[in-house]
């Protein structure tokens, strides 16, 4: 820093001073004016800090100056007068060369006047400052005697004018300095917002003579300069609203986000809200006003140095109301709804809430508008050619998470609930109940459930809602193709006798008749009848070949459904040389996850009340088996259907020495049991092939079985499944947001954390994966998990925000991209880099879009040096003269006194705007 060995004084006595001597004696003070016993108070406190050693850390009672890290100060109270003050002593060990130039983190002090360590005298008042002259100087006064009986050349200053302006003294033996600042804040005259305004200032303060002539001599003046620019934000003076394409000519719109996923559902603010540039110009020298106009119109990218500083959207906003934004604002309060989602078994009470038990939870929840909510239905139902949504899902996006595809139909409901009403649990029940009415008048209408695809069979990686949707979509669909519609369009009604000759029967109760008649022969004829067409019954169900064909297409092809044995030629009959046959059988029906668990049951345990679908299936399979093996028997059927349940023995020959052999085995423990149910269902089945039998996918039982699963599921269940969904959605949406390769490692091991923490608590919620227990009785057990998901979504989310932003702005930069997000993702605080070459230069600049016409017009108005025709926030100068022409030499000619770096008779520093300038002079005097 200028004038180091001027400022780079402590409190040490001055080199000059002679060694001080031991005098026996005491100071009088009975005689002595309270002014005088201030003076000895201050003297004794410098005394003892002159004497304390260092490093800073090891100084009784020295603290951190907050916001300045190399700054250290030591602090004394005093009163005088009825006066209280306050003396600081502010110091530091970084040498002089550490203050050399345009230091970081300076005190203001140290960058105004070139200092290292100084001391601060200043009343202890509401502002802190002497309220008038004669206040200041009794203070700078008391001050500097102090330190001249102290021996010490370090200056001292004292706030004045509400500690926006200082005065100040240094004293040495043989000169003395004499620190001044003013300020202009109302209005600053053109002339000074311009370089050769501010050069003319500091000549203006040069006091030098010539002997014999009054022309003034051209005099070196030293100058360096620190511009800052700060890019355009949104509701500042400097934004620019009207930005024009340079190749189109058209005015550019556009949000940070643009094409991301979550776009379309937050309006988030951009966590960059600008970028701040100081270029610096190293030392230069003038000799005249004229020289100094010319460096206004220098170009920016010229300077010696750039720096370019991060302006976070965080340290704008006010700590104690700051709240999460994004999804991590909204995911917080879907945990809240499945915590109390426990607290009523149907979500018409949450939504009624008329019953005592859950006034207490919600009588602070506000029910949405039947306009909002009629909204966001249109929303959810709004039908158009979806990509997505077919419920196929695959590993990438699952990650273990039973969840639902972005675009399908349950994660829009989930996505528009987390806006609904603060995502309180009254809010999601209304939109659940009218979701559900929806849903029933798509189906009653057979109109084709946007957002789903009516050929897809139910995905089992998914949520149960969205396999039920599915399996919804393809009763529509099937619907609709039994009526003679294409497209899940409906055509008008038909006829009473062709609607009741399409309608599909209502299957028996099949569960009844077993527990009444235990499979006796007759009820298992009544059953087979039922179900097969070979019937005197009016009531049949029959398919063309063009049905068949059709059907096959939605429900996959027509293919046999292959079990335990192929069927090939070496497979034998038992008790016979006859091949088996694998019988093509009918396409197993459409199934969610549930509908399997419950089929698996029924395989462990046949003697228990099964289920009417799978009964039937298992009913068909035997019809179309004894169809295809003539002679056959119960072991050959479970050696095809069920190989588990057979165990082989040995082959045995033929009989009249025929060399083929004979199958033999047994069947296992489990079904050889008296109240086994297989030995009886086929003793009493006929043969009928797949083309006589009845259809095993009744699609408007399966459809109302659907309805009857949405209208009753219980509110834990539901919020178990929204919050499976929402975190699947919104962090697969933070994965894909990024695709550039300058995306630092630790990112990327932030997301997977963010899957791994989803697939260990959210899957276990789920009561399918608790057998035997109840899953939401135990809500509170997780609360705190959740919670902790949230936690680490909300880091994740933010750190994501901040690298899409920097990379929509430094797309272009990759080194500048790569530091700035090292550097402010995580628990990185720096937030600097320093400018590379010109075509990082080019990049930054482009920050700073072109201005407009309506803001060109007022170019000639304001300070210079524009980037772009942006003009600084801030210009800083500081002018120093070296020395000054002095005495004839001995011949008569004028010389210059000897130049020393470090020295200098004037400096001044400037620091200014179009609205406020702040100036800091100091002059030496010599004694």
């Amino acid at each position: 820093m200028e004038g180091g060995s001027v400022g780079n004084n402590n409190l040490q006595p001055s080199v000059s001073d002679p060694p001080e001597t031991d005098l026996e004696g005491f100071d009088d003070f009975t005689i002595a004016s309270s002014w005088e016993r201030f003076i000895a108070g201050v003297e004794q406190t410098c005394r003892e800090w002159q004497a304390t050693a260092r490093p800073p850390p090891l100084v009784s009672g020295a603290k951190k100056v907050e916001g300045f890290p190399k700054l250290w100060v030591l602090t004394k109270e005093f009163s005088f007068d009825s006066k209280s003050y306050q003396l600081d002593f502010f110091f530091q060990v970084t040498g002089e060369d550490g203050m050399r130039g345009w230091s970081d983190g300076l005190h203001p002090l140290q960058l105004w006047f070139g200092v290292i360590d100084f001391l601060v005298m200043s009343p202890l008042s509401t502002s802190g400052a002497a309220v008038d002259a004669s206040e200041a100087t009794l203070l700078l006064s008391t001050v500097a005697v102090a330190l001249a009986n102290c021996g010490s050349s370090t200056p001292a200053f004292v706030p004045v004018h509400d500690m926006k302006c200082y005065q100040g003294i240094q004293g040495t033996k043989t000169h003395t300095i004499r620190y001044e600042t003013n300020c202009i804040s109302t209005w600053v005259p053109v002339r000074f917002m311009h370089l050769e305004g501010l050069y003319d200032l500091f000549f203006s303060k040069l006091a030098f003579k010539t002997a014999g002539s009054l022309i003034v001599p051209s005099i070196d003046v030293d100058f360096t300069m620190r511009l800052t620019y700060r890019t355009p934000m949104p509701g500042s003076k400097h934004y620019v609203t009207d930005n024009v394409s340079p190749d189109t000519g058209n005015v550019q719109h556009g949000e940070w986000d643009d094409g991301c996923p979550w776009a379309d559902w937050l309006s988030v603010e951009d966590p960059v809200k600008g970028f701040e540039l100081i270029a610096t110009f190293s030392e230069r020298t003038v000799r005249s006003s004229m020289e100094m106009a010319e460096y206004e119109n220098i170009s920016t990218l010229e300077a010696d140095k750039w720096l370019l500083s991060l302006i976070k959207a965080s340290e704008q906003r006010d700590e104690e109301k700051e709240e999460s934004v994004g999804f991590a604002g909204q995911l917080p309060a879907l945990v809240l709804a499945f915590h109390v989602a426990g607290e009523a078994d149907f979500l018409e009470d949450f939504a009624a809430a008329d019953k005592p038990y859950i006034l207490h939870v919600t009588q602070s929840l506000d029910l949405p508008s039947p306009a909002d909510v009629d909204h966001i239905l249109k929303e959810i139902f709004q039908e158009g050619p979806w990509t997505s949504g077919d419920g196929v899902m695959d590993q990438d996006y699952a990650h273990g998470v039973k969840g639902a595809p972005a675009d399908s139909l349950f994660a829009q409901f989930c996505l528009h609930s987390l806006q609904l009403g603060g995502c309180n649990i009254r809010a999601i029940a209304v939109l659940w109940i009218e979701f559900v009415r929806e849903v029933r008048w798509y189906w009653d209408e057979g109109r084709t459930l946007p957002r789903m695809s009516p050929n897809a069979r139910p995905d089992l990686s998914t949520c149960l809602l969205h396999q039920k949707l599915q399996l919804l979509a393809l009763c529509i669909e099937e619907k609709a193709r039994k009526q003679g519609v294409g497209g899940g369009q409906m055509t008008a009604p038909q006829g009473e006798d062709e609607q009741a000759a399409t309608e599909t029967q209502e299957e028996p109760d099949v569960s009844e008749v077993l527990e009444t008649a235990r499979m006796s022969s007759t009820a298992i004829d009544q059953i087979h009848d039922d179900l097969s067409t070979g019937n005197d019954s009016d009531e049949i169900w029959e398919d063309t070949m063009e049905e068949q064909a059709e059907m096959e297409s939605v429900f996959g092809i027509g293919e046999e459904r292959q079990k335990g044995l192929d069927g090939d030629s070496e497979t034998k009959v038992l008790d016979s040389t006859h091949s088996l046959h694998s019988p093509v059988t009918q396409k197993p029906p459409v199934a969610t996850e549930d509908m399997l668990e419950e089929q698996e049951q029924f395989l462990a345990a046949l003697y228990k009340s099964p289920s009417v679908s799978f009964l039937s299936m298992i009913l068909e399979d035997m019809a179309a088996f004894k169809a295809a093996n003539p002679g056959a028997v119960l072991e050959d059927f479970i050696r095809w259907q069920s190989p588990q349940e057979w165990s082989e023995n040995h082959k045995s020959a033929g009989s009249d020495g025929d060399t083929q052999s004979i199958e033999t085995g047994r069947l296992s423990d489990h079904v050889v049991k008296p109240e086994n149910l297989w030995r009886n269902i086929w003793d009493n089945i006929g043969t009928h092939t797949p083309s006589d039998q009845r259809p095993l996918f009744d699609y408007t039982l399966e459809a109302e079985k659907v309805m009857h699963y949405l209208d009753t599921v219980q509110p834990q269940e539901l919020l178990i499944q929204m919050l499976a969904t929402s975190f699947l959605v919104v962090a697969n949406g933070m994965k894909v947001a990024f695709t550039d390769s300058t995306v630092p490692p630790f990112l990327t091991e932030e997301i997977e954390e963010l899957f791994a923490t989803m697939a260990s608590v959210l899957p276990s919620l789920d009561p399918l994966n608790q057998p035997g227990k109840n899953a939401l009785q135990h809500s509170r057990d997780w609360h705190t998990e959740l919670l902790r998901l949230c936690a680490v979504f909300e880091r994740v989310e933010a750190n994501v925000f901040m690298a899409v932003s920097l990379g929509q702005k430094l797309k272009n930069a990759p080194r500048l991209l790569s530091v700035f997000i090292e550097n402010n993702i995580g628990f990185r605080s720096n937030s600097t880099s320093r400018g590379g070459g010109a075509s990082e230069r080019e990049v930054v600049a482009s920050l700073f879009p072109p201005l407009g016409p309506t803001q060109a017009w007022r170019k000639s108005l304001r300070m210079g040096n524009f980037l772009n025709g942006h003009e600084p926030i801030m210009r800083e100068i500081v002018f120093s003269c070296h020395d000054e022409p002095v005495a004839t030499s001995h011949d008569g000619g004028k010389q210059l006194r000897q130049r020393s770096h470090n020295s200098y008779s004037h400096r001044m520093f400037i620091a200014g705007t179009s609205k406020d300038l702040q100036v800091a002079s100091n002059i030496i005097s010599s004694d």
